[in-house]
């Protein structure tokens, strides 16, 4: 079953063709990577996907409904989820009360947070069981500030996941982080898997041949390959155009 299909879809600034009728395909429980050079479209991809961009031209599936023309909160509300290359979370917050600000979101409880969030025992209780799956139990009261990119990064992926997501979009997950961090959350990613339906943008390609169920090639904004790990790493085009002796 697909969570997401995309069909055709276009996206040009000025002469520069970012993606040039791009098709792509999610299966529900997999973690689908999206590999390929710098400047060939991935992130593009992303926010139009998310909705940050529209797109000239081709469509996007969602859950069986085309969501090419609404607005990214609105996907969101549907549960397609993402993250960023730089962290999104509020520094100056527990790890907490950043994780339980997202519980509330989905609850549709108001903000007021330091009212609601410490004492409504469904939120706490939420809110605690996210910090668990993503590791994160034992560092839930300190302030973010304190803490490494990896840690950060995983906050993330808690608050993601608190939103109770259809669709993870994850861009460049490990990038700039210390191998240690890096290992943190490649084995994060690999707990969720299955349970999660992820499309991955990642130039690790060892964290990407751990993970992925599926891997598509993306240069110069059109896809020139998509298969499993076996067969991607074996293709011609892509080895000349992406992965050479890697």
């Amino acid at each position: 079953m697909s969570v997401l299909k995309i069909e055709e879809l276009c996206k040009s600034f000025g002469q520069i063709k970012a993606t040039d009728k791009v098709n792509l395909c999610v299966e529900k429980g997999e973690i689908h990577a999206l590999i390929g050079p710098n400047g060939a479209g991935k992130t593009t991809l992303i926010n139009q996907i998310a909705g940050d961009f529209f797109q000239e031209s081709g469509k996007i599936i969602f859950c069986d409904h085309d969501i090419s023309k609404i607005p990214a909160y609105k996907r969101a509300l549907r549960g397609l989820v993402r993250t960023f290359q730089i962290s999104s979370i509020f520094n100056n917050m527990t790890v907490f009360e950043n994780v339980a600000l997202s519980v509330q979101a989905k609850k549709g409880h108001s903000f007021r947070f330091f009212k609601s969030a410490g004492s409504n025992i469904d939120i706490k209780t939420k809110t605690l069981d996210y910090l668990e799956v993503t590791g994160l139990t034992d560092i839930a009261n300190i302030v973010c500030n304190q803490l490494s990119y990896g840690e950060k990064n995983k906050i993330e992926i808690a608050m993601a996941l608190a939103s109770e997501p259809k669709l993870i979009l994850l861009d460049e997950p490990t990038s700039g982080m210390s191998l240690s961090d890096c290992i943190q959350v490649s084995k994060l990613l690999k707990n969720l898997k299955g349970n999660y339906s992820i499309l991955l943008v990642e130039h690790d390609m060892d964290v990407v041949f751990s993970l992925a169920d599926r891997i598509s090639v993306l240069v110069y904004g059109r896809i020139i390959a998509t298969g499993p790990l076996s067969e991607v790493r074996s293709n011609p085009h892509v080895l000349e155009a992406y992965l050479g002796d890697k």
